[in-house]
């Protein structure tokens, strides 16, 4: 059997037919692996990118935040009336303890064995804030808040006050400077600070515009790199009054804002400062726990802080009343009643004044060990003064009465000593015949008393009065 030239030629292209579509089978595959490995690629960037953003969005468990207080005690005798400062330790600015705290050591021995396993009281000091602000690292975050009273002087803003006996004085230039020192990537300074209206006369409102106003010019001129400036403008109405839990109103209306759900406009988990300040202006002339909210600014155009979401504490107890300060106010108004102890006004007056001073301190949230500390030196310095008072009162003056009488030689001196009977004379017999005008009539014999010596005889004629009356009469 033949093959015909047809089916040979077939027969022989068959093999390369076969070759062409295994060759596109081939190419088919290997387009649809090479697109799924791209398209796999894309889904893996894309999701790395979407967690990645997730990632920078969360809130850090522990954020690198660093709060720094600058705390001084307003002047003694700008105690009342003022609302700034409380103690940052109770203040508690976004829930952060300031980092230049320090815990004093109680050294003393205990001498009563039955006190021997009690705890001793924790004290604390707040350490030098510049020296806290130039020691931070460069991946953390400041927070700088200032809790002092605050004047002008000279077109300067002064925050002035006192440590213990010691006056301080901090102007915002100089801190401005010290922030820009601070190596830190980013900063804020809240300024919580009072006008000192008890030595203030007249309306307060245009000396705090004047404080708020030169404020922000220093800021604007002298700002620190990545910094920004939280101001809290509270008013003369709104510093009456102190509430039980002590925080400063900033706080409060701080604590308000990052605790309500509304607050946190972009949802990413956190309140800013920006988005605070924002939430705090819808509520003017608003009331939080009982006080008026202050007027927040936030100035600078530094990387916002953000904090988290806390639970709101439930409804503050009513702190009890120091028992060193009850048994103190006790003390002195034992000393005022007594009539065996000499009456010092000036010591009277120190007694009250501190423990007002004190008192107003714990109001403000001053640690218990630090009153009572200070209540007691305040009575060891009045009772020293009492002390002495008594041994003095008990010892023989040498410049009574008497004795002074006694120095001048009235014996040769007839003229005083008659003139002196006489005057104590018309006054008895002026005295025993009417009741009425006895000062006039007093003060008339006096004068013409006085008028019969010369002027450098004034001790003399003195003298012949104070020994004629002790002839005469029982002291």
């Amino acid at each position: 059997m033949t093959v015909s030239g047809s089916d040979k030629n077939a027969a022989e292209g068959a093999p390369a037919v076969m070759d062409r579509v295994r060759w596109r089978r081939a190419a088919s595959s290997s387009n649809r692996k090479r697109f799924q490995i791209i398209a796999f690629a894309c889904v893996t960037l894309t999701t790395l990118a979407a967690v990645l953003f997730s990632l920078s969005t969360l809130v850090s468990p522990k954020p690198n935040t660093v709060l720094v207080s600058l705390y001084q005690l307003p002047p003694i005798d700008e105690t009342l009336g003022t609302n700034a400062p409380f103690h940052p330790l109770s203040d508690r600015l976004f829930d952060l303890t300031p980092s230049n705290v320090e815990v004093i050591k109680q050294d003393a021995p205990q001498t009563d064995p039955s006190k021997q396993n009690q705890t001793l009281p924790i004290e604390y000091r707040l350490t030098d804030w510049s020296s806290a602000v130039e020691r931070l690292a460069k991946s953390e975050e400041l927070v700088l808040q200032v809790s002092s009273l605050a004047r002008v002087e000279h077109d300067q803003v002064i925050f002035f006050g006192r440590d213990a006996e010691a006056t301080l004085r901090v102007s915002f230039s100089d801190l401005l400077a010290t922030v820009g020192r601070s190596p830190a990537k980013k900063s804020l300074i809240v300024l919580d600070v009072g006008w000192p209206m008890v030595s203030d006369s007249g309306d307060s409102r245009p000396r705090i515009e004047q404080l708020e106003r030169l404020i922000r010019q220093e800021f604007a001129r002298s700002t620190p790199r990545g910094c920004q400036l939280l101001i809290a403008t509270a008013g003369p109405k709104s510093v009456s009054g102190i509430a039980n839990e002590p925080r400063s109103l900033l706080s409060r209306a701080l604590s308000a804002a990052i605790e309500s759900p509304e607050s946190d406009t972009n949802h990413d988990g956190r309140t800013s400062v920006g988005e605070a300040v924002d939430w705090v202006s819808k509520f003017a002339n608003s009331q939080i726990h009982g006080r008026r909210l202050p007027t927040l600014s936030l100035i600078g155009s530094g990387d916002n802080f953000g904090f988290r979401k806390t639970v709101s504490p439930e409804a503050v107890a009513q702190r009890a009343y120091p028992d060193s300060l009850a048994a103190s106010w006790q003390r002195r108004n034992q000393y005022m009643r007594s009539l065996e102890i000499p009456f010092l006004s000036e010591t009277a007056a120190g007694w009250w004044t501190g423990l007002n001073d004190l008192e107003s301190r714990w109001l403000r949230g001053e640690p218990l060990a630090s009153i009572d500390r200070d209540v007691m030196r305040l009575e060891r310095r009045c009772v020293k003064e009492i002390l002495d008072a008594l041994e003095h009162s008990r010892a023989r003056r040498s410049d009574s009465l008497t004795s002074a009488a006694r120095r001048f030689p009235l014996d040769s001196v007839e003229a005083a000593t008659r003139w002196a009977v006489e005057l104590i004379s018309r006054q008895s017999e002026s005295f025993a015949t009417t009741e009425a005008g006895r000062d006039a009539i007093s003060k008339k014999l006096v004068a013409e008393y006085v008028a019969k010596f010369k002027p450098e005889d004034a001790a003399l004629a003195l003298s012949a009065v104070l020994q004629t009356i002790e002839q005469t009469t029982s002291i």
